[in-house]
Formats: structure tokens, C-alpha cells, sequence
């Protein structure tokens, strides 16, 4: 994935065929693997958003399948650089 792919709009689909709308924030290499963060791309305004962590699988140049992280101590280290290394990003939102 190039630098310039984030804060690109991405539609993902669950395994129960919904699809959801994210934001592209990042994309972080944390112990030998790849994980994205993202934000949700809500469908009213008033919808409250939190960051989610998930794991990149490359499946091939075109596509990636992204997997929920259940380890909890991942999802913060990799949260963790990710604020360390935009921390503009949280100024902008306040």
C-alpha cells in the first residue's frame, strides 16, 4: 500500500454481507504484521466514531482482507503509533 493511499474512503464487507464506509488513516507494521487504522465513515452526522484497529492480509496487488484483532494489548501499541505519529490529527478534531 503507497503513502498516498491515505485518507482514502474504503468500503468494507462483512462476512454477513453489510458494508460499512471507513476512512483510511493510516497503515502500521507492528510485529512482523500490517495493521490499518481507520475511521468510520458515519451515515448521519449525529453517529458517534471510534478509531478501529484491523489487520492487513494481502490476498494480492489488488486486494487486502482486513481481520479483526481480538488481542487487545496490539490494538493499543499499534494505536499508540499511531497518535505518536500524527499527533496534528487530534488538534484538528478538538
Amino acid at each position: 500500500m503507497e503513502d498516498n493511499e491515505f485518507g482514502q474512503e474504503i468500503e468494507l464487507t462483512a462476512d454477513d454481507g453489510t458494508v460499512q464506509k471507513f476512512e483510511l488513516l493510516d497503515v502500521i507494521d507492528y510485529q512482523e504484521n500490517t495493521y490499518a487504522v481507520l475511521l468510520p465513515i458515519p451515515e448521519d452526522e449525529e453517529e458517534e466514531v471510534c478509531f478501529i484497529v484491523l489487520q492487513l492480509e494481502e490476498i494480492d496487488d489488488e486486494y487486502d482482507n482486513y481481520l479483526n484483532v481480538d488481542d487487545d494489548d496490539i490494538v493499543q501499541a499499534v494505536f499508540k503509533i499511531f497518535t505518536d505519529k500524527n499527533p496534528d490529527f487530534f488538534d484538528e478534531e478538538e
